[in-house]
């Protein structure tokens, strides 16, 4: 199938360009639904979060969907989308209840793997890391996976 797409759009460049963009594509109704509760609550701040959120999840969705297995990018996925998350508000409630503050590498991971919860961690006083710092370092880190997937994949080109 790979090589019937390939020769469909023309190279292999093409060919990841337009499966990162068909995965965007899949994003959108989630992200329209999360707008919509965003302007609901009024709170019009959190646009750029729920886009940050998006462009994280296209770049750890694209790399991960060069994994050789179904099993692999599954994992990635669960683990990106909700083990993460869920260990980092548990370090977080801890740092919390130890009157602590967090190392500011769990704060950038948190903007990364959820920026709605680190947003609200940001407002909260939990965080380190400025709201901004954490958005641009997260949306950097975005930049240089999607970046890696397309190198990965020009590499697989070589060895499919």
């Amino acid at each position: 199938m790979r090589v019937f797409e390939v020769n469909l759009v023309g190279d292999w460049d093409s060919y990841l360009l337009a499966r990162l963009l068909v995965t965007g594509a899949g994003l959108m109704p989630l992200v329209a639904v999360s707008y919509v509760a965003m302007l609901v609550a009024h709170q019009p701040l959190l646009a750029a979060f729920i886009a940050l959120w998006a462009v994280c999840f296209l770049s750890i969705a694209s790399l991960s969907s060069l994994a050789r297995s179904l099993g692999v990018f599954i994992v990635v996925l669960i683990t990106y989308a909700m083990l993460l998350p869920v260990a980092l508000a548990s370090l977080y409630q801890e740092y919390s209840a130890a009157n602590g503050s967090p190392p500011p590498a769990l704060d950038y991971l948190t903007y990364y793997t959820s920026p709605l919860m680190a947003h609200y961690y940001g407002v909260g006083g939990l965080m380190v890391v400025s709201g901004l710092s954490g958005f641009l370092v997260a949306l950097i880190v975005s930049l240089i996976v999607t970046l890696v997937y397309f190198l990965v994949g020009r590499r697989m080109e070589l060895n499919p």
